[in-house]
């Protein structure tokens, strides 16, 4: 099979799925967490600058003590996560009070989650083309623009060890879904909710996770595809959908990467 069709044989079934789902109208939303994260503005800084710091130092210390090589894109994630976990019992942080305030059973969160990336897909795809083509044309007209893959995506490109694999694969589909929309969802779009409501938090939150991703080939997909996941949170008041639908992303990608690569 040649590489050029892999991508259409993996999202072509996903896009069909997708635009019929789109056509037969959406949920009505349901009513979304609450309350939010209401903690002093000082509490909330410190939270986000030692994130912010364990996001940024901590993996270049790791990576210079510890012989990691390749597996060095796993650090960000674990980093975040030790901080998240510090957080999670922190006293006078309640980090984990109203994180998710409904409880949905399993059957639902994953039928709800299904549905959501399905209606997803469509149109990060149109945006990933539509943005392709702009950047492509920018490019042209001159303007300097860096357009190279993340480092997970060079590593995974190189490396084609089987436990190599399965280790990027867990990372991928678990750690990162799980760490990003703690941090996202459950910490900067809580606490900016309880300040400024539902629709500026969720535009502010999504603008921060397309930045902080450093990736301008993927922009506006990554934008939209956050910008979802604040509103999934919002109408099931549960964070384990958007962690899903993050997974679900992530798991896409890595197919259309591993399978073109080895192809």
């Amino acid at each position: 099979m040649r590489s050029s069709t892999i991508p259409l044989c993996i999202t072509g079934p996903q896009l069909l799925l997708g635009f019929f789902l789109l056509m037969r109208g959406r949920r009505r939303p349901q009513p979304g967490p609450d309350p939010s994260w209401p903690i002093a503005r000082k509490k909330f800084f410190l939270f986000f600058g030692a994130c912010f710091t364990a996001l940024l130092v901590l993996p270049i210390v790791l990576d210079a003590m510890l012989p990691i090589g390749q597996l060095s894109f796993f650090l960000p994630a674990l980093s975040l996560g030790c901080c998240l976990s510090i957080a999670w019992r922190w006293p006078g942080l309640h980090f984990s009070s109203g994180l998710s305030p409904r409880s949905l059973p399993w059957r639902t969160v994953l039928a709800n989650s299904l549905t959501s990336y399905l209606r997803l897909t469509p149109i990060l795809f149109l945006a990933a083309v539509g943005w392709s083509l702009a950047l492509q044309g920018l490019c042209r007209l001159g303007m300097p623009l860096v357009l190279e893959s993340q480092e997970f995506v060079l590593a995974l490109q190189k490396n084609s060890s089987p436990w190599f694999c399965c280790a990027a694969l867990a990372a991928a589909t678990v750690l990162a879904p799980a760490v990003e929309e703690l941090f996202f969802r459950g910490g900067i779009h809580r606490f900016l909710r309880s300040a400024c409501g539902a629709s500026l938090s969720n535009w502010t939150t999504a603008l921060a996770f397309a930045l902080l991703h450093a990736n301008l080939a993927a922009f506006l997909p990554l934008l939209l595809l956050s910008l979802t996941l604040g509103h999934v949170y919002e109408r099931e008041g549960s964070i384990w959908p958007p962690m899903v639908i993050h997974g679900l992303f992530n798991l896409h990608n890595m197919a259309l990467i591993l399978m073109v690569g080895t192809s």
